[in-house]
């Protein structure tokens, strides 16, 4: 098993160093959503313990669903700073992903200073706040502000994006048959509910090539009564795999 975990493996072209990947985590050590010294230190001493990739974030496609303590990359303005952070990491030979986040319902408008937005206006446990149903334009926008994100994570030299799916964020909202209520091609069967994530793995996929990695962080099981169980995820999974173009 040890000589698995240190051996080698290439994905869409990239060649990890080794199978040990650490996964994004929110660290709130940023009150303007800028990338600073405690972020890149942070990071750089697990490159240098010798991971093999890490996932940067989350990163805010915008700020209407993320907040001002989260990172963003929803201007070219930051590609500089991300792109430093990569070379940092890179020279400790490690891989270096951005995690594409937008929390939907569980945004708070004291952090975003407007109302959040999801697929239906279902009331937030964590927040306590109800959303604003998504229009066909918001949707059409969020899947823009992913697409364009993740050009700025391949502008910044970095090796690839993750959208994360999972953790009752806005892309699992879409997916849940508890948080989504729509009575259009967003919503109703399992197929209609994967088509929000489909499309924006597909615009993701269109915005950085075939030559990068795109991954999605999808959960196995959300324990929620009514919700999505391993068999969902599972289909869920597959239909996400041809949108992405996993396989070509």
């Amino acid at each position: 098993m040890r000589e698995v975990l240190w051996k080698p493996i290439a994905i869409r072209g990239v060649t990890f160093p080794n199978r040990i990947l650490m996964p994004s985590m929110t660290l709130f050590y940023t009150t303007d959503r800028k990338l600073d010294e405690r972020y890149a230190r942070f990071w750089e001493r697990r490159a240098e313990g010798g991971v093999g990739c890490i996932v940067v974030g989350p990163v805010g496609i915008d700020l209407e669903g993320s907040g001002m303590m989260t990172l963003g990359m929803d201007s070219d303005s930051v590609v500089p700073e991300f792109a430093r952070l990569a070379e940092r990491l890179h020279s400790h030979g490690t891989r270096v992903i951005a995690q594409l986040f937008h929390s939907g319902r569980y945004a708070m408008s004291m952090l975003t200073g407007t109302q959040p937005i999801a697929p239906s206006a279902v009331t937030s446990d964590f927040s306590k706040e109800t959303p604003r149903a998504m229009t066909l334009e918001d949707i059409a926008r969020t899947q823009d502000s992913f697409a364009a994100a993740a050009r700025r994570a391949r502008e910044a030299g970095m090796d690839g994006v993750e959208v994360i799916a999972s953790a009752g964020y806005l892309v699992s909202q879409f997916l849940s048959p508890v948080t989504n209520l729509r009575d259009d091609a967003y919503g109703g069967g399992l197929e209609a509910r994967t088509l929000y994530a489909r499309e924006v793995v597909a615009k993701v996929r269109a915005a950085v090539g075939p030559g990068m990695v795109v991954a999605v962080r999808v959960a196995g099981n959300d324990f929620v009564a009514g919700s999505h169980d391993s068999a969902a995820s599972a289909k869920v999974c597959q239909a996400l795999v041809e949108s992405g173009g996993f396989r070509s």
